[in-house]
């Protein structure tokens, strides 16, 4: 039975079209294409990055991308089950397992009646008396919304300088996105309903959005607040540290405060 890369491969051939243009249309780096068709699929740069390179491809030579990434799932699919490897249990005789079975629970249930004897007879004599600390606490009054809001915030912003800011992205609509990290692009294209990718930057993010209400996202772990709507188109979204608890998802009756850490 052929492969994924072999039908690749025949159907580009079929449509006598070269590695070269493909590389050149989709701006793939010529391995990557090769790797794709000799099923080297080690050899593709993580999970995300694959599934864009067989999108792209598709698409150049003419198939239906949705149906070749399937048929690439099934292929991973295939390759898990195919390295996973039996366990075998060792064999022993059912009397002798029942045996020990038997003296384990005698020697638990013994156990615990020894131990709730002890706990009974030491509460009957030793009747519990309340500390200072247990007094401080049932007279302490808890923080308001509003400052537990504000240590939130002063979490949030004080991030060390030498940390990198990191954003996670989790995708529920079919979103067009652009992503530089520190002025180099990483992102550019369109994303689907559970996909997921996490991007870092030492200074800065610039999102360009084509679906603000598509997706959910974390700053260092902090949840994000919605952006927007659905099919919402915003630009020049920039996430650094003077602004980036603007982006953050607070609780209610909470202005964001300002980066004045630096």
């Amino acid at each position: 039975m052929s492969s994924l890369g072999q039908d690749l491969k025949r159907e580009r051939e079929v449509r006598g079209i070269s590695l070269q243009e493909i590389a050149e249309a989709t701006k793939i780096s010529l391995r990557y294409l090769q790797a794709l068709e000799e099923d080297q699929f080690e050899l593709l740069p993580g999970k995300f990055f694959t599934r864009a390179i067989i999108r792209s491809y598709a698409q150049q030579v003419g198939l239906d991308p949705e149906k070749v990434l399937q048929q690439y799932q099934q292929y991973v699919v295939g390759a898990t089950l195919s390295e996973e490897t039996p366990v075998v249990e060792k064999s022993e005789p059912i009397v002798q397992k029942f045996k020990s079975r038997k003296i384990a629970a005698i020697i638990i249930i013994t156990f615990l009646a020894l131990f709730l004897f002890f706990i009974l007879s030491w509460s009957l004599f030793h009747p519990p008396q309340p500390s200072s600390q247990e007094v401080l606490t049932l007279t302490s009054l808890p923080l308001p919304r509003k400052n537990i809001s504000q240590a939130y915030l002063q979490l949030a912003i004080s991030i060390p300088a030498s940390t990198s800011l990191k954003l996670n992205l989790q995708f529920t609509q079919k979103t067009w996105l652009q992503v530089y990290a520190d002025g180099i692009l990483k992102i550019n294209g369109l994303l689907y309903p559970g996909e997921e990718i996490s991007l870092e930057a030492k200074q800065e993010f610039l999102l360009h959005v084509g679906n603000a209400g598509g997706f959910q996202f974390t700053i260092n772990g902090l949840p994000g607040r919605r952006l927007g709507t659905s099919g919402q188109v915003i630009k020049n979204i920039r996430i650094n540290r003077q602004t980036f608890t603007q982006y953050l998802r607070l609780p209610p009756e909470t202005t964001p405060l300002s980066n004045t850490s630096g």
